[in-house]
């Protein structure tokens, strides 16, 4: 691909929303054109944080994982930005609490994944990092939030299908090794 191509794409990409995914290829493949052309955009950073949620269900003898359905038409984990003066697991349990009600949680201790990607708002181009922590709950009923319109609570090899990214995809198999019997 050339610069021009590049540009092409870029702008194909902007009116349609979606350069988040191959922007992110294209950048970390280090093309110098695309640098530049990163460059010349309006970007800003957003910081977010939040969990991937598990439930171990003792009747059926598995772990399940809470997914949520954004109103966008994505499923995903709860996350949010980070306010002022909040560290990245104040968030994550602030968010949890605002998506689904659920306000009993405990954090695993020692793991944190980081995903990053960009996406368009309006005319700015922004580039977002999330931290992502592992919670367990023992509770399962779910209030949702004005930005969800579903909610599941599901095994390891469903959510895996359900989830619509693969940054979340590879977020849930690192979890699940996480919290699998050793």
């Amino acid at each position: 691909m050339d610069y021009a191509d590049g540009i092409a794409i870029t702008g194909n990409l902007q009116r349609n929303g979606k350069i988040f995914m191959i922007m992110h290829h294209l950048i970390h493949q280090r093309k110098p054109q695309m640098m530049r052309l990163m460059e010349s955009q309006a970007m800003f950073d957003e910081n977010s944080a939040g969990a991937i949620l598990y439930f171990l269900n003792e009747d059926l003898g598995r772990t399940e994982f809470l997914l949520l359905h954004h109103t966008s038409g994505h499923w995903d984990f709860p996350k949010g930005n980070i306010e002022l003066g909040e560290d990245g697991f104040q968030t994550a349990r602030r968010e949890i609490y605002e998506e689904t009600g659920i306000s009993d949680i405990e954090f695993a201790k020692g793991f944190i994944s980081n995903i990053e990607y960009y996406y368009r708002r309006s005319d700015k181009l922004v580039h977002k990092r999330v931290a992502f922590y592992i919670a367990k709950t023992n509770t399962r009923d779910v209030i949702l939030s004005s930005e969800h319109d579903e909610y599941g609570w599901n095994d390891y090899g469903t959510a895996l299908n359900q989830l619509t990214y693969k940054s979340a995809k590879k977020l849930l198999k690192k979890a699940n090794t996480f919290v699998a019997p050793k």
